[in-house]
């Protein structure tokens, strides 16, 4: 028994030596000896400059916004590719694609076109699909309801059965 999964959200994960050392350093130690599936989460910020840093965690699935990072650099997509077809990244990736800040439903045939984009760098198996973040009721976007998060995550769930069915 026990947990299956284990996440650690840091939004904050700093830029700036040595704060990301030291953060990435903490989540590790945080992580040891930990048997359950461990994630960590970044968001609401570009990660290019730290993807290094992100590669010397100690978890099994990064998830990343690639949402409200991608409005600070347009480039992040193409950076994080470059990233993981390096090798930077060797655990699987979720793929913050859906707007949690957002009430405009996505289009499933653009999150798959992107998912299939991304599995040209990493395998499929090794590739999910998420929100961006937790969702919002007003902070950073339109006001989110329970009725416009059930739509959201029901695309989510669609998207990944037909990628992955």
């Amino acid at each position: 028994a026990g947990v299956k999964e284990i996440q650690i959200d840091e939004p904050h994960l700093s830029a700036q030596e040595p704060l990301t050392a030291k953060a990435v350093e903490a989540i590790n130690r945080i992580f040891s000896g930990i048997k359950a599936r461990r994630w960590v989460a970044v968001y609401f910020q570009d990660v290019s400059k730290i993807l290094q840093a992100l590669g010397k965690l100690r978890a099994d699935v990064l998830a990343l916004d690639l949402v409200s990072a991608r409005e600070k650099n347009p480039q992040l997509l193409a950076k994080v590719a470059e990233w993981l077809r390096g090798g930077g990244w060797r655990g699987e990736v979720a793929l913050g694609l859906v707007d949690a800040r957002n009430t405009k439903l996505e289009s499933a045939s653009d999150l798959k076109r992107r998912l299939d984009d991304a599995a040209k760098f990493v395998p499929a198996e090794r590739l999910a699909i998420s929100p961006q973040c937790g969702f919002g009721t007003t902070v950073g976007g339109a006001p989110m309801s329970e009725d416009d998060q059930k739509r959201k995550l029901e695309l989510v769930g669609k998207v990944a059965r037909e990628v992955w069915a």
